[in-house]
């Protein structure tokens, strides 16, 4: 080849790659411009009436005939945190002594911090790195530390707040807590029981004798008496005068499984499966039941403070005990796992897994919204709506029914079975049960709901119905196809294998699967009742395949799809042979249910929360709000301007609408005036502003009451 041709061959080639990046250049810079086009100055605070409707002028820049303004509830209480400190591990428990704090984490040992100034913690030191503490008891200047398999590790506080080992008990087995009484230290020692030892001499520790043979792991001590967890279901009370001699006074007995105890003002608190149990101990021996508050969804730990009790109410906050009020406190939304929390003079530290130390400012938390949360006593998965009677899918409490019209009125039980999912066709209610089948029930009268029929062999987790059919997803075993026209003898049609579905929905004779594996699969019921796949869609490149489609819901000829990690993804398939992405809009967390309501698109997302999506142009999306609550499951249903989402243990949690914009005026691109209708509960709400590319949140600036 001449140098002429190699020079004409490299001469096109550079102007090719210059024209691409041309070309990209200018997508890419419109792109950053139009992405920062929206801005929106700030506004001021403003208190409302419910009922009253808000007039606002926004000023800003990027105002056009698109864009839409929205008032959502402020359903989190980060705002209240006023100071964090970065420390990774998962911590088990917290104490305060003088001007220090000591953390106990998992294989992180503990760790040491000044908090003279409140709001700004300073590491002092760690100490027993890699060894997990479960536990940490103090008496004077001494801490007793629970290592679990690694016995009791007995450390001394010094003047500036550091710590010196003293010494070790090994014992055989895993050690839960500890507390010292009268130079006696009581052992929770797990398989090993409730064992004491002699700690005259601390670096002498000596056995003195087991007092409980069953399982130990939890206690708690009040003047002479001792209140152990004993198995799941009952606390063993010890009477401990002679503290080497503990005799053993009586019973407390449980229907429900016990998670915590505490001490606190001198009552007795029992968090169970079934709320919060309040005990008056004026006679130790019996104490007296004074009060149970039983719409607790998730009762898992108790942290005793000065001032209150705080309750670690599951997956993403805690709630504040006043033992007077005989209503329960409102849940303190903090987007983490409370799995630690002390109280400090007016602060809290709170601390989860990888997510640091939360510095909380308490009077910051009075007077917040909060989320409204009905107890399954289980672990809600799926939800359904007809007439206002609410049926709740719970993997352990079975399908419970509840009349929304009456909140006060409690959840009924229909089924005591391990429940999924829900779906119904014209009367019929199915439960989907995983590996347990699949039962039925008659809902013409849906306050009256009758038992019907079970099938035992159709197993899955998911259900569509339509027709005369039901299809069942199977999980990693595919689906099944039943016809159902004798309720009582249903009869599969069709098997499919080697797919792996994670939804299915029925529209007319089209069965849709979105899989782990293969993207949107659409099939045909064929003349045979048979499904014949006809179409099939993976994202192209560069997405290359869908993340994790996890549900799906199909209207009007369009696929919405629960995409995991990529968010919502919106198809085409009025013609199923070859379904077409009209557009993808990411969303917060994990995408992995939804719901379709007029216009608009709720999606569930693990660790997100709920989304509001606007899909009036489907193939331009818009995000409206994001209510930011990790924790869950896949239910979710709208009724009466409210959103029900199942929240896993914390049962329903019950969140307000957005409100739209009625009427907008834009007077120009810098300035828009705009009218909002007042929404139905009380609480501070934010302003979003929202265009199909961006938007912007005014955080906590309209305060309505009542």
């Amino acid at each position: 080849m001449s140098r002429i041709s190699i020079i004409s061959i490299v001469t096109i080639f550079l102007t090719f790659v210059l024209s691409l990046l041309l070309w990209f250049g200018h997508y890419f810079f419109t792109y950053i411009f139009l992405w920062n086009d929206l801005a929106v100055s700030d506004i001021a605070s403003q208190e409302r009436t419910l009922g009253e409707s808000l007039a606002l002028d926004l000023h800003g820049r990027g105002f056009d005939d698109k864009t839409v303004v929205s008032l959502f509830a402020d359903v989190s209480h980060r705002d209240a945190v006023v100071g964090t400190f970065p420390l990774n591990g998962v911590y088990n428990e917290g104490l305060q002594f003088g001007d220090v704090l000591y953390l106990t984490r998992k294989k992180g040992g503990i760790v040491v911090l000044d908090i003279k100034d409140r709001t700004h913690p300073r590491l002092l030191k760690e100490y027993l790195s890699g060894r997990t503490i479960v536990d940490i008891h103090r008496h004077g200047n001494t801490l007793y530390l629970s290592c679990g398999k690694l016995g009791v590790s007995i450390m001394t506080v010094a003047s500036d707040g550091l710590l010196e080992h003293v010494a070790d008990i090994a014992l055989t087995s895993t050690v839960w807590k500890t507390h010292f009484v009268d130079n006696y230290l009581y052992v929770a020692a797990g398989t090993g029981g409730l064992v004491v030892y002699d700690v005259h001499q601390l670096t002498h520790a000596i056995f003195v004798k087991k007092i409980a043979p069953h399982f130990s792991s939890n206690f708690v001590v009040q003047d002479q008496y001792l209140y152990l967890a004993a198995g799941k279901d009952r606390i063993s009370i010890f009477e401990i005068t002679h503290a080497g001699s503990p005799v053993l006074t009586g019973f407390l007995t449980f229907t429900d499984k016990l998670h915590d105890l505490a001490i606190y003002q001198n009552r007795l608190y029992i968090a169970t499966e079934a709320g919060i149990y309040q005990y008056l101990l004026e006679n130790p021996r019996s104490p007296q039941l004074y009060g149970h508050w039983d719409d607790f969804g998730s009762a898992e730990k108790l942290f005793s403070g000065e001032k209150h009790l705080y309750v670690s109410d599951s997956f993403s906050g805690f709630r504040i005990i006043d033992p007077t009020d005989v209503y329960s406190p409102g849940f303190i939304n903090l987007s983490i796992n409370p799995r630690m929390i002390v109280e400090c003079d007016d602060y809290l530290y709170v601390a989860g897994a990888d997510q640091g130390l939360l510095i909380i400012e308490k009077g910051r938390l009075a007077s917040r919204s909060t989320i409204e949360t009905m107890n399954t006593s289980g672990s809600a998965h799926d939800l359904w709506v007809r007439d206002h009677w609410l049926y709740v899918a719970d993997a352990a409490g079975g399908i419970l029914l509840k009349n929304l019209a009456d909140q006060s009125s409690p959840f009924i039980s229909l089924s005591k079975q391990r429940s999924e999912s829900l779906t119904a066709m014209n009367n019929l209610l199915f439960v989907a049960q995983g590996r347990g089948g699949v039962e039925v029930f008659d809902i013409s009268s849906p306050g009256k709901p009758s038992f019907v029929t079970y099938w035992p062999g159709l197993q899955g987790w998911r259900l569509a119905a339509g027709g005369q059919h039901v299809v069942v997803a199977k999980g990693a075993f595919g689906i099944d196809f039943v016809n159902v026209s004798d309720i009582y003898h249903p009869e599969i049609m069709d098997s499919i294998k080697g797919i792996h579905p994670l939804d299915v929905e029925m529209a007319g004779d089209t069965v849709y699967v979105v899989s782990k594996n293969d993207g949107l699969l659409i099939y045909q019921v064929t003349e045979g009742e048979r499904l014949k796949r006809v179409g099939q869609l993976t994202t192209p490149f560069p997405m290359n395949q869908f993340d994790l489609s996890i549900a799906l819901q199909v209207k009007d000829g369009i696929a919405y799809i629960a995409n995991g990690r990529a968010g919502l993804l919106i198809v085409d398939v009025t013609d199923p042979v070859e379904p077409k992405i009209l557009s993808s809009i990411d969303i917060p967390g994990v995408c992995k249910e939804l719901k379709i309501v007029g216009k608009r698109v709720y999606a569930v997302s693990h660790r997100g929360g709920v989304s509001v999506v606007d899909v009036q142009d489907p193939e331009n999306p818009m995000v409206l709000n994001t209510f930011s609550v990790p924790g869950l499951s896949r239910g979710i249903e709208i009724v009466d301007s409210l959103i029900y989402v199942a929240h896993n243990t914390m049962g329903v949690t019950i969140i307000p609408t957005p409100v739209v914009v009625d009427t907008v005026d834009v007077v120009s691109g810098r300035e828009m005036r705009v009218k909002l209708p007042s929404p139905q509960k009380k609480g501070y709400y934010n302003v979003q502003i929202s265009s199909p590319r961006e938007s912007v949140v005014i955080e906590r600036r309209i305060l309505y009451k009542r």
